[in-house]
């Protein structure tokens, strides 16, 4: 499990509302890796880290055993003061949703100071209290910690203020597409800005990451709008399905992309928008894997056509007597949030359960045991991972609840609309 703590220092120790030793000695005991973001003397002329960790040792009443072991799993970022801040505290009233969504649009444009904005930005953002002309009195950019910020996905937090800079860096990781957790007992409050309807705690923050992933999802209304077509080679046991915005049928052949089951030579040309491919038995140390289609590459050229080129590859494994599953050894988050979208929000797909390599979790059946390296490193939301060689945190509960509950431990057996036979309709569906 991760951590990061928030301002916990000498210039705010006042604030504090529980024993900061107690809190240190918690995560030292509790915690795989911990986070301190403080104020320093490189970004205000606070306090250095090495004076912080001493700060630290003082507070553990100078117990070496455990200071050192916390030592062992932390880092340091001097993260600044008030990145968000100007917009937060503003006359003006916005709440955190319209500050996440301004946020994620100077991140997706990769802009770094809102002062950047240009009325044309401000009108595809639509938050209406945002003016152009107000810009120069904000003083609000994206901070470095963005580039450290996504590998802590799923952390729990700690520390303050909940509502100020606790709530300028759950901002940004929103805007992300990142979720936390709290540690209520070790968090002091500081001032109120927001009702509680407004607080990003984690149930909001799924619900807008869901949000985002369906906005963002192209359907077959505008595959067919836009004269898009699908063209399929299927192999029996491997299958690879691409997206063009043209009739791909007659042009000249290209080479196959990566990890493509086509073999030596590919019946349709290179330049399409996106592609799925999938096959059987994938590597012989995958396992079993319920003789599901394991996903070997995907890749989208275009924004929002990766859900549905997902949606027809499950189809299609779905109707050859199995289902799909991730790949076993890298998933991208991006695709990750797709497989957790499939998990709990989507009605019209049944996640099967499938055991690990080691039988664990259904001893007395192979069929469904599948490699599992990958669902236990990259863990839970909640923070929750599992490591083999970790003695301290056994299988059972560490590991079993990441099976349980991962959307990489799971097939996908599809149960929607039969789109495949929508787009053969369509007359778009070509197959080799």
């Amino acid at each position: 499990m991760k951590l990061f703590f928030f301002d916990i220092q000498p210039e705010y120790e006042d604030n504090a509302t529980f024993d900061i030793g107690d809190m240190l000695r918690s995560a030292a005991e509790e915690y795989d890796s911990v986070l301190f973001l403080f104020n320093g003397e490189d970004t205000l002329g606070m306090i250095s880290e090495s004076a912080l960790k001493n700060y630290y040792f003082e507070k553990l009443d100078y117990d070496e055993e455990v200071f050192h072991e916390l030592m062992s799993k932390s880092e340091f970022f001097d993260k600044g003061y008030g990145f968000f801040r100007d917009v937060m505290d503003s006359d003006v009233c916005f709440d955190r949703n319209q500050i996440v969504k301004i946020v994620k649009y100077m991140l997706d444009n990769d802009l770094h100071d809102i002062r950047e904005l240009s009325e044309e930005d401000i009108e595809a953002i639509g938050v209406d209290e945002l003016l152009v002309d107000d810009l120069e009195d904000y003083g609000f950019w994206v901070p470095e910690l963005s580039e450290v910020l996504p590998s802590w996905n799923g952390s729990a937090l700690a520390g303050g203020a909940r509502n100020e800079c606790m709530a300028e860096v759950e901002i940004l990781g929103a805007a992300q597409g990142l979720s936390f957790s709290h540690v209520d007992d070790f968090i002091y409050e500081g001032e109120k800005r927001y009702t509680e309807d407004e607080l990003l705690a984690e149930t909001f923050l799924r619900e807008y990451i869901r949000e985002l992933l369906t906005e963002a999802a192209k359907g077959l209304s505008e595959f067919e709008e836009r004269g898009m077509y699908i063209a399929i080679e299927d192999l029996g046991d491997m299958f690879e399905i691409k997206l063009y915005d043209f009739d791909p049928a007659g042009r000249e052949p290209g080479t196959p992309d990566v990890a493509s089951p086509a073999g030596p030579q590919s019946y349709f040309p290179d330049s399409s928008l996106g592609l799925i491919s999938a096959m059987k038995e994938a590597s012989p140390d995958n396992g079993p894997c319920l003789d599901g289609f394991t996903i070997t590459w995907a890749s989208v050229s275009e924004s929002g056509w990766g859900p549905l080129l997902y949606d027809l590859a499950m189809e299609l494994a779905t109707s050859k007597g199995s289902g799909l599953t991730p790949d076993r050894t890298s998933v991208s988050f991006e695709a990750n949030k797709v497989w957790d979208y499939y998990l709990t929000n989507r009605s019209d797909v049944e996640m099967v359960q499938m055991d690990d390599l080691s039988n664990r979790l259904t001893p007395g059946t192979k069929e469904d045991n599948c490699a599992m390296t990958l669902a236990y490193e990259r863990g839970l939301e909640s923070g929750t991972f599992w490591d083999e060689d970790n003695e301290e945190t056994p299988w059972d509960p560490y590991g079993k609840d990441v099976l349980e509950q991962s959307p990489l431990s799971k097939m996908g057996v599809w149960k929607g609309a039969a789109n495949i036979d929508a787009i053969k309709a369509m007359g778009r569906w070509i197959e080799l």
